[in-house]
């Protein structure tokens, strides 16, 4: 069995001629979901946001702005232009579209190219590979128009590859139980008071989303045993990335993870002993510091080849 756990991403603001976005109903947002091939499961909703879990990945609404993330074979490229025809590009503040290194791209419906190609169409903007082509790396798109992001805006991405220790044996266990999942993640120590919604997927796979006022958090487990990946992705303004990256990664203990930070201000740069940093890139892109770093797991003992499933 092989699920692609590897995302993509985009996240659109618009400006204050735009009514706020939290008063269109959830018909529009089921209706933007479908044309990525996903569904809405589930919504909780903080005074400032609404957060959308799906079948594929999470939804994100506030005022002013949306994030949406998908994985599998979604194409969320459509859902993508349906809100910039709906909003119109001049109304647009900010755009971004990321979409991460897939595991077997041949299984997807388009590539990173195909969907810039769609994009350009109706929205200016400019292409960016982060990482080494033959490595982990990161497409990006943003929208090429001046922006000057608020001063509080910050979001970090951990994408982790392989699931070792007790994650590997709970996660992998068919009809594992919320509670159960819960219980080991024991994200209230990390992250207090948020409202929690999650769903656990047959036969194996987890999603939740997390919302405290504006702040958000979310994590998305496909623990197959051909390509297991977790994502964990938050814009919590009052954490410190190290902080946040140590607490992830030391419960899913992975056998590499990429680290993916958006700052206004300066990137606090983060380091995690065990891990050889193999790829580091820093730029300023759409009206952001952007920092995006690799991690592996150095290699010891000689394995045994991977059968692969054809």
């Amino acid at each position: 069995m092989f699920f692609e756990g590897s995302e993509k991403k985009f996240e659109l603001s618009v400006n204050s001629e735009v009514s706020s976005l939290r008063q269109l109903p959830k018909s529009f947002w089921a209706e933007c979901v479908a044309l990525s091939q996903a569904q809405i499961i589930s919504q909780v909703s903080s005074k400032e946001c609404d957060a959308y879990l799906l079948s594929e990945s999470s939804l994100f609404v506030w005022k002013d702005r949306v994030t949406m993330i998908t994985c599998g074979t979604t194409n969320l490229c459509q859902a993508a232009m349906f809100l910039l025809n709906h909003f119109g590009v001049d109304k647009v503040g900010s755009f971004f579209y990321e979409r991460k290194n897939e595991y077997f791209p041949r299984h997807q419906t388009s590539d990173f190219f195909d969907d810039i190609q769609c994009l350009q169409k109706i929205l200016p903007g400019q292409a960016y590979r982060l990482g080494e082509a033959n490595e982990h790396h990161l497409y990006l798109f943003h929208l090429d128009r001046p922006y000057e992001a608020p001063q509080t805006d910050r979001t970090i991405e951990l994408l982790m590859y392989g699931l070792s220790g007790q994650a590997k044996e709970l996660f992998t266990k068919e009809n594992c139980q919320p509670e159960q999942i819960r219980k080991f993640l024991n994200l209230d120590k990390i992250f207090k008071d948020f409202l929690f919604d999650d769903f656990v997927f047959s036969p194996v796979g987890y999603s939740c989303n997390a919302v405290k006022g504006s702040d958000y958090y979310t994590i998305h487990v496909t623990p197959q045993d051909v390509g297991p990946y977790v994502s964990f992705e938050a814009n919590i303004k009052n954490l410190d990335s190290q902080y946040i990256v140590e607490s992830i990664v030391n419960i899913f203990k992975p056998k590499s993870f990429d680290v993916i930070q958006f700052d206004s201000q300066d990137v606090k740069d983060v380091n995690f002993e065990g891990f050889r940093k193999i790829n580091a890139v820093e730029d300023q892109l759409g009206g952001y510091n952007v920092l995006f770093k690799s991690y592996y797991e150095p290699k010891v003992n000689y394995q045994k080849a991977e059968k692969l499933e054809i």
